[in-house]
């Protein structure tokens, strides 16, 4: 499967009921969370430090996904506490793991932050934190005690171009979280992912 063909699952899963769609959505992210987390076991600390084919090193784009990763944890305990809409879709009330609160003006300024953070990190350290996130986030996913279909369903709708409501900003943030460490970075990290 490549991104576009990712997507175009997605698509036609949004026509589905919701609970089926949380069904097939639940599916689709298994297969996917496990080869991106075999890719991360794989990489070594030697293939950490190298380049990816955007000049940071394979540590710095692990650590970009993990950042991203605890917005979307935060995000879902909003959602799951009530809020319509989450505040990563402003690039607002990021914590980070001091608790330091940090607002960002654009995705840009966000993953400036996370590249310099890092760019000297012990890789034991940030390959623990990369698989954590990830099976946390699942985790919430897969648990029914804790988000429903219901519940992203009533997050504030997402519109496309022509201002059409194609999905809301609590299904959107699944996507995310299955697309990009292994479609967006996959590459990088090595994710195989054809069979899924």
């Amino acid at each position: 499967m490549n991104k576009q063909e990712f997507y175009q699952k997605i698509s036609e899963m949004r026509a589905l009921e919701i609970n089926k769609r949380y069904d097939n959505y639940l599916n689709l992210h298994q297969p996917i969370l496990n080869k991106y987390l075999a890719a991360i076991r794989a990489i070594t600390p030697e293939t950490a430090k190298k380049p990816g084919k955007d000049g940071r090193t394979i540590a710095q784009v692990v650590g970009h996904i993990a950042e991203w990763e605890r917005f979307i944890y935060q995000s879902l305990e909003e959602i799951i506490s009530g809020v319509k809409k989450p505040k990563f879709y402003s690039f607002k009330g990021f914590i980070d793991e001091t608790g330091e609160i940090h607002d960002f003006e654009s995705i840009d300024e966000f993953n400036a932050l996370q590249s310099e953070k890092y760019e000297d990190c012990s890789w034991a350290e940030l390959q623990k934190l990369a698989i954590d996130i990830s099976e946390k986030i699942y985790g919430i996913f897969s648990s029914s005690g804790s988000i429903s279909p219901e519940l992203l369903e009533n997050t504030a709708p997402l519109k496309n171009n022509e201002g059409v409501q194609v999905t809301t900003m609590g299904w959107q943030l699944w996507v995310i979280a299955m697309e990009h460490g292994t479609f967006e970075h996959g590459l990088d990290l090595g994710v195989v992912i054809e069979d899924s």
